[in-house]
């Protein structure tokens, strides 16, 4: 009775204060492709083998663990019923549980998940079959509910027979099996006592209760048997602490009491087992809220069961499983904004080690893409590198830790300087992508913000000035001049001999940077408002501001810049990157905007995707605009305004840059071209008709390298003879093709 009202005040409080994300979401133009980071809270787990089956408030995800540092998402895909319980696998199927909608910590039916192609994991089947908590053998479920304990046979699943049940007096909980025994924990609904029960399966059709132990704790929390021994965790409200009985069950009808242990300390209430028990290769493993894993020899007598080592970790420990030199740990969303799995390498106790994460949940401070990974930063200063597989999923590589909070990035091939709050100006060499090296810092007077790269150059900027270094040699920065503002700096961007720096109060202020040993002010044009973040294209400056939407200022004069038009007055945009002829622009609190910026005195909001959460940074890559989102991991948009394009090849990195013929040739009116890069350029795709005039630029951005494919219409040409050309920087080609209408 306590977990439901729990629970029905919890359900009353977000639907206040919550309204549904659906409700909140609107698009034009802008097609959410992919998110990460966003699942849900993790619910439960499994492993078998080289797999593991994750349940999560919103996902079923499998992953491919057998190289657990590095494990490999197969599958992502919607759960066809809400309410997801518990999971355990047999053979080539998981029975997962989905739990009752008006009693959430009841299960009502139980569902077949067949995993032999765990890339396409489907349901073939469910039962209505009430549930609080089951174990599996090879050929039977047991499963407990209530005061009633059902065995299955499921020797042939899909099919699902009943053989057999008991009735029980109380409430059972938690329930495990070694030879013909379940053990059972149950409990006084009253919470006066609870109880270990055994119960004799050896004809399943007739089940029978064989020994009980009464044990004054308030709740069963979970139970493990291993060689004739139980390990029987509980809690009380009045113990201030979780406890582990340890049984002695080798005589079934005479049981003897080893030891008990002091496992953490409890709680006013759970809405869930919170401590779980898990064995594997003579060690026993307990999660519980605080101190997340502790590790037992349980080798020897289980008198002398000993301590091997403990871990802790953000978040509260919600349940775990144990495979060979590995535990995987369930950890709850916290104050972090971080939650999912987290696999621990146990191979040491004395030493743990955590070699991997699959994240359920991800507060995302700051995202950045090169090369085909994405680095993303969460709130404990750490940022995690990951990779989109083929399939689209996301696959953990590895992550490093930064001195401080990371606030931008600047690639220059194998490294990154990284903004930092704490560290200044810091160098990563990015050459073995799954082991990052620190190489060097640059400190400065205030907090780094932001850090920008051109030639041998690179400028850093804090929140008083803007501090120049020469990184003619990468690893040994050397500091060529500083300047300090009276206000404050936000952000930077170079052209040529000319530097753009956004100040408050003094506004858009420019520099000659003709000799970067003195940086010359040669104009400062005031705002009415607070410049958030700017960058620089065809003699134009797009700002973003606290409140003034995006300024464009006409800077083809330098000395005597002007401002010119606004868009989306009212709305504060605090990042923005141009690419081609838009503008993307991030609201911290409303997504993302798109802006038609081919004619800057009259620019012109042409797309968005409003989520209403809020975002920390934007960062555009391959045709694709990543956006942090603070409490909800990542987003990948695309611009349904670009021509379709096959924009990713993660199979392979091209050894030669080549521009293939067009397919169809002749054609009518479509047909495609596709080209390949070696190396991170700026390419640009041009059509033009037989007189050489060019009709249409069809790419004009930087590519990461890889192969694409474009398509053109010539829908709106006449029939006749067409160049198209490829020019990189360092190559350029043209070819010939033929519209037949």
């Amino acid at each position: 009775m306590k977990e439901k009202i729990i629970f029905l005040l919890i359900l009353l409080l977000d639907q206040l204060f919550f309204p549904p994300i659906s409700a909140q979401v609107s698009s034009l133009n802008m097609t959410l492709k992919s998110t990460w980071g966003n699942d849900g809270n993790i619910v439960s787990c499994d492993v078998k083998d080289n797999l593991a089956v994750l349940l999560t408030t919103k996902f079923l995800v499998t992953l491919d663990i057998s190289n657990p540092e590095f494990p490999v998402t197969l599958c992502r895909k919607n759960l066809p019923e809400a309410n997801p319980g518990k999971i355990c696998i047999v053979n080539n199927f998981a029975l997962v549980t989905f739990n009752s909608s008006t009693y959430p910590f009841y299960g009502e039916k139980i569902g077949f998940l067949d995993i032999s192609d765990p890339f396409n994991p489907k349901f073939v089947d469910y039962v209505n079959q009430p549930i609080k908590d089951i174990v599996c053998d090879t050929t039977k479920a047991y499963i407990v509910h209530g005061q009633i304990l059902y065995i299955y046979d499921i020797s042939n699943l899909p099919n699902f027979s009943l053989l057999g049940s008991l009735n029980l007096s109380y409430q059972l909980r938690t329930i495990d099996l070694e030879g013909d025994f379940v053990f059972l924990g149950r409990y006084d609904i009253y919470g006066w006592d609870t109880e270990l029960l055994s119960v004799n399966i050896n004809d399943p059709a007739n089940p029978y209760l064989v020994n009980s132990v009464t044990i004054q704790d308030f709740e069963p929390r979970d139970i493990k048997v291993h060689n004739n021994v139980v390990y029987f965790a509980t809690s009380t409200n009045f113990n201030p602490h979780k406890r582990l009985w340890v049984f002695d069950v080798s005589n079934p009808q005479s049981w003897q009491l080893i030891t008990y242990i002091i496992i953490g300390p409890a709680t006013t209430f759970s809405l869930g087992n919170d401590t779980n028990l898990d064995i594997a290769d003579d060690k026993l493993f307990v999660s519980v809220p605080v101190a997340d894993l502790k590790v037992y020899d349980i080798s020897q007598s289980p008198a002398s069961m000993s301590f091997l080592g403990a871990y802790s970790s953000w978040g509260k420990a919600i349940g775990l499983r144990s495979q060979g030199e590995y535990v995987y740990l369930l950890i709850e969303k916290d104050w972090t904004g971080m939650g999912g799995l987290r696999i621990v390498d146990i191979s040491n106790p004395s030493n743990i080690s955590v070699p991997s994460d699959y994240f359920t949940y991800y507060r995302s401070n700051l995202v950045a893409v090169h090369n085909n990974y994405i680095h993303i930063k969460n709130y404990l200063n750490r940022i995690y590198i990951y990779k989109i597989e083929n399939t689209g999923l996301f696959s953990q590589i590895t992550s490093y830790p930064t001195p401080g909070s990371a606030k931008d990035f600047a690639f220059v091939n194998d490294y990154a300087f990284i903004a930092d709050s704490n560290g200044g100006c810091c160098l990563y060499n990015f050459s073995d992508i799954n082991h990052p090296i620190y190489v060097t810092s640059r400190p400065l007077n205030e907090a780094c913000l932001k850090v920008k790269v051109d030639g041998n150059y690179l400028f850093a900027v804090h929140r008083r000035g803007l501090v120049i270094f020469d990184i003619g040699t990468i690893y040994n920065p050397v500091q060529l001049s500083e300047y300090t503002d009276p206000g404050n700096v936000y952000d930077f961007d170079v052209n040529d001999t000319l530097g753009f720096l956004a100040t408050y109060p003094g506004g858009l202020k420019i520099f000659d940077l003709s000799d970067c040993t003195n940086p010359i002010e040669i104009s400062t044009t005031p705002f009415q408002g607070q410049l958030l973040t700017l960058a620089y294209k065809n003699n134009h400056i797009f700002a973003g501001g606290f409140s003034n939407g995006m300024t464009v200022f006409d800077v083809s004069d330098p000395y005597n810049p002007s401002i010119g038009s606004s868009v989306l007055a009212g709305n504060r945009i605090d990042d923005l990157k141009i690419v081609g002829k838009f503008a993307y622009l991030q609201s911290s609190d409303r997504g993302v905007n798109v802006v038609d910026i081919s004619n800057p005195d009259s620019s012109k909001c042409v797309g968005y995707f409003t989520h209403h959460f809020k975002t920390t940074g934007i960062y555009y890559s391959n045709n694709e605009l990543f956006q942090a989102v603070l409490d909800s991991g990542l987003y990948i948009f695309s611009n349904d305004l670009l021509p379709t394009s096959v924009e990713r090849d993660f199979t392979h990195m091209p050894k030669d840059i080549c521009l293939y013929q067009n397919y169809p040739n002749p054609y009518n009116p479509f047909t495609k071209i596709q080209y390949t890069i070696n190396k991170t350029s700026n390419v640009k795709l041009r059509v033009y008709d037989i007189l050489g005039k060019e009709i249409i630029t069809l790419i004009n951005e930087e590519k990461l390298p890889g192969t694409y494919e474009i398509k053109f219409d010539g829908s709106n040409y006449s029939s006749g003879i067409y160049f198209y050309r490829i020019e990189t920087g360092e190559y350029a080609e043209t070819k010939k093709m033929l519209l037949l209408k």
